[in-house]
């Protein structure tokens, strides 16, 4: 009758030990050193993998930029032709291939750029103006910057860097393609 309940302890918040345990430490206050320094760790673990995949999404991107050159290289040297399109026109091929794009922008808006209109990209992809050498040599460049980004990458992450087959992959394609455009 006069007593009154003790309040319970203040429960921790978040991982590791001392979930839900009365009387164990707030995070932020009193934690143990080596529990920061595993968290920070494991962060930085994750912040690794995806500076890596950005490293290797951009180094992709760069040789795909650079394969396009070379085939419009190509193309202008006679080597490659382009297929007549019976049934469809270069529009109608773009907004079959890019509508999924224009969906996506449409239903997520803040995490898609608004994606490019017919015109614009048709005037993005014409290299009629380009000669053989600055196609080649546009090639070239690209390929070679693509081979920085992941010389880069190896250098700054070295064995924290996953992917080593995908990295290794892409930069055996980049070096073989930069020579064969060069001695074009």
């Amino acid at each position: 009758v006069g007593v009154r309940p003790r309040a319970a302890a203040p429960r921790a918040r978040g991982r590791g030990r001392g979930r839900g345990v009365p009387g164990a430490a707030v995070a932020g206050r009193g934690a143990p050193k080596e529990r920061n320094s595993l968290d920070r760790k494991e962060w930085t673990a994750a912040e690794d993998e995806v500076t890596c995949t950005i490293f290797i999404l951009e180094s992709t991107r760069l040789a795909f930029n650079a394969t396009v050159r070379m085939l419009a290289a190509l193309e202008k040297r006679s080597t490659v032709t382009r297929p007549e399109l019976p049934f469809n026109t270069e529009e109608n091929l773009y907004s079959q291939r890019f509508s999924p794009l224009h969906l996506a922008t449409n239903k997520v808006a803040e995490c898609f750029p608004e994606p490019l209109c017919y015109d614009a990209y048709a005037y993005a992809t014409n290299v009629q103006d380009m000669s053989l050498g600055q196609l080649c040599e546009s090639a070239g460049l690209g390929f070679g910057n693509a081979l920085r980004l992941l010389s880069h990458l190896k250098a700054t992450y070295g064995e924290r860097g996953s992917r080593d087959e995908d990295v290794g992959a892409l930069e055996r394609t980049c070096k073989a393609t930069q020579i064969a455009v060069k001695l074009a």
